[in-house]
């Protein structure tokens, strides 16, 4: 018998969203905490991509949570 797996998701407050969502609201902030460390270090002026950077950041930080959070 096949059966059919649904989309994780949590209920909050009454209302179900996907488990991505909070991952990424994770990932977001991650990658926000990242930046305001480098800016305090004085790094920031010396990353040659940084919107690659930060985006990478989001994205690593956003699957670590996915995967802690599940």
């Amino acid at each position: 018998m096949l059966t059919v797996a649904h989309a994780p998701v949590f209920e909050f407050f009454g209302a179900y969203f996907p488990s991505w969502l909070p991952a990424m609201l994770c990932g977001v902030i991650g990658a926000s905490l990242l930046r305001a460390a480098l800016g305090r270090a004085g790094l920031h002026d010396r990353i040659p991509l940084p919107l690659l950077t930060y985006v990478a950041a989001t994205v690593l930080v956003a699957c670590a949570a996915r995967l802690l959070l599940a």
